[in-house]
């Protein structure tokens, strides 16, 4: 290695990382913009740097980069990449890695794979995911790593599990060692965040309005984002939004920024009185139908968005669960039953419309449907009805029954899912059911009240609201809870 490359032109490198990627990994000098060069000089003269950005403002194009610099510049050395999945590992920082190596201005010496680059047996550069059900694994064997000079590289820091935060540490010790964390801040809590509250951290904050295809109005250099991409996420979650915050602006969120709903909306929703916005009455049962086992049938009567009874059915069939759905209907005086129709629930819509009168609506919601008010800013009715419900409780203009805790954690788990085409979409329901252990039934029965209650005709209806309210609408005075054994 060091025949081929002088040893006088590594030392200046060394020095100045910035002249690396000009001269040896050929990067025009007008594609290295300011804060390529913060972050350069910030790991070359800190032993740990933290780094927060938004999208696209080429964090992983350029700590690749500054991997490659500090092993071909240390002799001997290990450079340790994780990120939270393999295909983050190999598809994004190791896939930019290969892109230097292969754009280089000359033949750079070593054997390169998918995530690995050798040199020698012990000047190497190499990356593994962190997948939760590996974490203990992992974390011995990032602990097997030492060498005169080691470099740590978390990239997409936040979603980095405990036991590797943990694991590094025992390589820190090594007074030469270097730990650079960089990502996207989805999260206000974590080993990630906590670093922006550590003084031994130079911290570095990158957001979309730094870049110079922002500042032009043009794209200066492929690939970054700008002013279109700005745009696109105010209008999709506004400004000073959570996922504003983390993906223009480069901040950590007030909340986790793929979280659908905050604590504060939520205890906001079960301490309202009825909501009393509306110029109508609207008087109808949402039924999220159970698909067998310990799952419920959660069945909520609703005046307009205020929540008047709920039943919560246990292991029973949907013909023994229709009776309640009526009779709770006939309680609240109610014209239409929203169901969930996909899978089992089908079954429940075709009993319903049997069973239905002529004064009666059966108005099924097909959660997977992709024919949705507006195809090109939701992936499906279920991200449709999750995002209208997120308005109801941003909004305060939703009413829940109070002292539902199952209820609270269903909401409070509600994820967002990043969507390649750029549409709001919704974590996996699978998923969803893995991490609370249990399909989100009370959540859903809310969601489809949000989602479909444009659908359901009024009972009462008037041009000036505060009339509605001086009509009698024969309800019972207080909202009930019942669980049907």
């Amino acid at each position: 290695m060091l025949d081929t490359l002088a040893r006088d032109q590594i030392r200046e490198w060394k020095k100045d990382p910035i002249q690396f990627f000009h001269e040896a990994l050929g990067i025009p000098k007008e594609y290295i913009w300011h804060k390529m060069h913060e972050l350069a000089e910030a790991v070359r003269d800190n032993r740990k740097v933290v780094v927060k950005a938004g999208h696209g403002v080429s964090k992983s194009f350029s700590i690749a980069r500054l991997a490659l610099w500090y092993l071909y510049t240390h002799y001997p050395s290990t450079i340790i990449t994780t990120a939270p999945t393999h295909t983050q590992v190999e598809q994004i920082l190791w896939r930019e890695i290969r892109d230097a190596i292969n754009n280089a201005s000359f033949k750079m010496p070593g054997k390169l794979t998918t995530t690995k680059l050798e040199l020698e047996d012990k000047w190497f550069a190499f990356g593994f995911s962190t997948k939760p059900d590996q974490g203990q694994e992992n974390a011995t064997k990032m602990q097997g790593f030492h060498n005169e000079h080691i470099m740590i590289i978390f990239d997409e820091a936040c979603g980095i599990i405990k036991p590797i935060w943990e694991a590094k540490e025992g390589l820190m010790t090594n007074r030469k060692a270097k730990f650079v964390a960089i990502g996207n801040p989805t999260s206000s809590t974590g080993d990630f965040i906590d670093c922006f509250s550590d003084p031994t951290y130079k911290k570095i904050t990158i957001s979309v309005f730094d870049t110079p295809n922002y500042q032009h109005k043009r794209e200066m250099i492929p690939g970054l984002s700008g002013r279109e991409f700005v745009e696109s996420i105010r209008a999709k979650y506004g400004a000073g939004s959570n996922q504003w915050k983390c993906r223009i602006l480069g901040e950590i969120p007030d909340i986790s920024a793929n979280a659908l709903l905050s604590k504060a909306w939520v205890e906001s929703a079960e301490k309202a009185e009825r909501i009393e916005e509306f110029n109508f009455v609207k008087r109808f049962v949402t039924w999220d139908v159970a698909d067998g086992g310990a799952d419920l049938h959660v069945i909520k009567g609703w005046w307009n968005t205020t929540e008047l009874e709920e039943v919560v059915i246990r292991e029973k069939t949907i013909e023994e669960a229709e009776p309640h759905v009526w009779r709770l209907l006939r309680r609240i005086k109610g014209n239409s039953i929203i169901i969930d129709a996909d899978g089992i629930g089908r079954v429940a819509v075709g009993y319903a419309e049997l069973t239905a009168d002529s004064k009666t609506a059966i108005i099924p919601f097909y959660g997977s449907d992709r024919n949705t008010p507006d195809e090109n800013m939701y992936v499906n009715m279920r991200a449709y009805g999750h995002w209208k419900m997120r308005e109801l409780f941003e909004g305060r203009l939703l009413s829940l029954l109070p002292n539902n805790e199952t209820q609270k954690e269903e909401l409070l788990s509600l994820e967002l899912d990043e969507n390649r085409r750029g549409l709001i979409a919704m974590l996996p329901k699978k998923v969803l059911r893995k991490k609370l252990s249990r399909s989100p039934n009370y959540s859903d029965a809310i969601m489809m009240m949000a989602g479909m209650i444009d659908e359901v005709e009024p009972i009462v209806k008037s041009e000036n609201a505060s009339d509605i309210y001086t009509i009698k609408t024969g309800l019972p005075n207080n909202s009930k809870r019942f669980m049907a054994c």
